[in-house]
């Protein structure tokens, strides 16, 4: 019978709403410092409960939406719809170089600003991370530029 209770008394975690500054910067891969950022810019707020600072979860994946822009307005904005998947799909550097046949050097060069029209990403920290849904639409809109170009020559 103890063990019965003993088993009965076990139950899984609950995974917390609230997250200190440094549970939040592992929960987006990032720096802690890069969260305080965050903070102070005002783009995620922060309560205080006791003497610590503590960050909603949920606004965190609100601030992770709008920096990748929602999968529903993607959907309306890109013109071929068999390339646009519904579900966002965050990617690595090495992934989108894999995905793309390129080295992953030429990803880390073209996401930089002073690229000519730079990949988009987003910056988690020192890392950063590729919404592949953005990278197609970015791809699509390069096609169109060249496109326009070679009529602009022609003529």
């Amino acid at each position: 019978m103890a063990q019965m209770r003993d088993s009965a008394s076990v139950s899984t975690p609950v995974a917390p709403r609230l997250l200190r500054l440094r549970d939040a910067a592992t929960y987006l891969s990032s720096t802690t410092s890069f969260i305080e950022e965050l903070v102070r810019t005002r783009k995620i707020r922060s309560r205080t409960i006791g003497k610590r600072r503590v960050i909603d979860i949920r606004d965190l994946d609100a601030w992770i939406d709008e920096q990748s822009g929602s999968a529903n307005s993607n959907q309306l904005k890109a013109p071929a719809p068999s390339m646009v998947q519904d579900a966002m799909e965050i990617l690595t550097p090495e992934e989108v170089a894999k995905r793309l046949k390129v080295s992953v050097r030429w990803v880390y060069e073209k996401r930089r600003p002073r690229a000519k029209n730079p990949i988009p990403c987003l910056p988690m920290g020192r890392y950063i991370r590729f919404d592949w849904n953005r990278v197609l639409k970015w791809l699509n809109e390069l096609a169109t530029d060249d496109l326009q170009a070679d009529r602009m020559r022609r003529r």
